[in-house]
């Protein structure tokens, strides 16, 4: 199987930039309807161990941390 280099870049580039944006939805928009996410501590990685700080086994568990994190850094509503 071939990889086109560009694309994967271009992909990376488009998560990154979708992050820092805080465009959550069109970031999980970039997942596969099945996929898994997780963030392994560099420390943990460096030592073989499998531990993550944040582990998503599906797109709906994926959905709801995005939608916890979206209520966390909405601001409060004005009165």
């Amino acid at each position: 199987m071939r990889v086109d280099r560009a694309a994967v870049y271009d992909l990376l580039a488009e998560y990154g930039a979708l992050i820092d944006a805080a465009k959550f939805d069109e970031w999980l928009g970039l997942f596969a309807r099945e996929c898994a996410y997780q963030i392994v501590p560099r420390e943990n990685l460096d030592h073989g161990l499998p531990a993550a700080l944040i582990f998503c086994d599906s797109r709906a568990m994926l959905e709801d941390r995005i939608r916890a994190l979206q209520a966390q850094t909405r601001p409060p509503a004005m009165s």
